[in-house]
């Protein structure tokens, strides 16, 4: 829109001018006032309008800026959240591949072991034993071994044999697992009975811990397994979890199923994510 234009007035008369000129002079100039009044406020309402129109762009810009800074600021904080989602993914899979390990060795020793207790007790007659190599009573894999008859290799089948000894330690490495088919209420998740909780929801429910273990230098995790019915219900998370998600992970649709993965290094904090669901 173009600034209004003012029109500019006759000249006024002056007191040197012959009657009839400043009669003249006079009335053309009182004439032109009223449209001059017009011309000035309708100049100086154009004016206001500028002003008002450069406030409201300079708020704008300000409010755009924000807004960028924001945008600049959740695409740190996702990128962040990525980067400690790989980090955690790698560890798993390092956890994994030691523990695979560990699994392999602990299955030779226990084939070591039987085929040595086999062969002890291949030397020895049908009947009731007394004593094995000097000792007595329930005797055990150390012994036979201090004794020197736990040594050879072979193949050998163990039928209707008790034997005593150290155990293999595979069965750490097999979740224990406890199901709670019509959870509601506070439900207490007891870690020194199991890892695993397979849990349907039939109420609201209120998650809380029991025999955390005592850590050092190691990870212990659980899995918390949630199952939701027709009626789908809430569930609260016991104190002390930061989730590795933007936010706190919802519970299951209607009919669904949702594993939540959490981990600890002292026992008393975790860090929790979403695991797989359907």
């Amino acid at each position: 829109m173009a600034a209004p234009i003012i029109t500019p007035i006759p000249t006024p008369p002056i007191r040197s001018d012959a009657p009839a000129d400043f009669a003249v002079k006079a009335d053309n100039f009182a004439a032109a006032l009223p449209q001059f009044v017009t011309e000035t406020n309708a100049s100086a309402a154009f004016v206001d309008q500028r002003a008002i129109d450069a406030d409201a762009s300079a708020q704008a810009a300000a409010a755009s800026e924000a807004a960028v800074e924001a945008d600049r600021a959740e695409v740190e904080a996702n990128t962040a959240t990525v980067a400690s989602n790989t980090a955690t993914v790698v560890a798993r899979g390092d956890e994994v591949a030691a523990n695979t390990l560990q699994v392999a060795s602990n299955t030779a020793q226990v084939a070591t072991d039987a085929q040595a207790v086999a062969d002890a007790l291949a030397s020895i007659a049908d009947g009731p034993v007394t004593s094995v190599a000097g000792n007595t009573g329930v005797v055990t894999l150390e012994q036979l071994r201090a004794a020197g008859v736990a040594t050879q290799s072979g193949a050998e089948t163990l039928s209707n044999k008790t034997v005593s000894g150290p155990r293999s330690s595979m069965a750490q490495y097999i979740d224990k697992t406890i199901t709670n088919a019509a959870a509601s209420g506070t439900v207490t998740l007891d870690l020194s009975a199991a890892d695993v909780f397979d849990l349907t929801l039939a109420g609201s429910v209120t998650l809380a811990l029991n025999n955390a273990p005592a850590l050092s230098g190691e990870t212990f995790s659980i899995v918390v397994r949630v199952r939701q019915g027709a009626t789908p219900y809430s569930m609260a998370w016991f104190s002390g979890i930061t989730w590795l998600a933007a936010v706190t992970p919802g519970t299951p649709a209607a009919n669904k199923i949702i594993e939540y993965i959490l981990s600890t290094t002292d026992g008393a904090t975790w860090l929790g994510r979403k695991g797989a669901s359907n």
